[in-house]
Order: structure tokens, then C-alpha cells, then sequence
């Protein structure tokens, strides 16, 4: 339900993609490197990503929020994001 949410809402997703690097020049974030994911589980079938390095794929960015599961700290941001009524963007 989140995900079609996300797109009904114009999120791009780049799924079987990780980040490689973050990029930045003066002290400020200019985007996000991704390497392709080959797996995502190990032979033991365990959490154990592994990447293919000669796939990349380069995003321009000003603002990179980190979130694993978790609701992110956009408390920062509030004054430039429109959060709905749970804090989230």
C-alpha cells in the first residue's frame, strides 16, 4: 500500500539498486552513486546483499534522508517539507 501510495505521489523507485557513495563538493551533498544489487540473500539464504560494481547509476541530489524502517528525522527540514499528519514526508 506504501509503495503505490509512493508512486500515485511521484516517488521514483530504484529497486535492485544500492548506494555506493554519497557525492558532494564544498561541504554540500550533489548526489548519490548506486551499484547494482546481485543477491540478496546468501547461500544460507541470510541477509547478505552483494553488488555488481560495473552496474551504475548516478542520481543528482541536494537532500539525501536516510531511513531503514524507521520514521525519518526530518525535523530539519520541516520549514522546506510538507509532512503529513504522522511526520512523515
Amino acid at each position: 500500500m506504501e509503495v503505490l501510495q509512493a508512486i500515485v505521489e511521484g516517488i521514483a523507485m530504484y529497486c535492485s539498486w544500492g548506494v555506493k557513495r554519497i557525492m558532494g563538493s564544498n561541504k554540500k551533498v550533489t548526489g548519490v552513486e548506486l551499484i547494482g544489487c546481485a543477491s540478496v540473500f546468501d547461500a544460507l539464504g541470510r541477509f547478505n546483499p552483494s553488488f555488481d560494481e560495473t552496474q551504475k547509476h548516478l542520481l543528482e541530489a541536494e537532500v539525501i534522508i536516510l531511513a531503514i524502517g524507521l520514521l525519518p528525522n526530518a525535523a530539519p527540514f520541516s520549514a522546506e517539507l510538507h509532512l503529513n499528519h504522522t511526520g512523515t514526508i
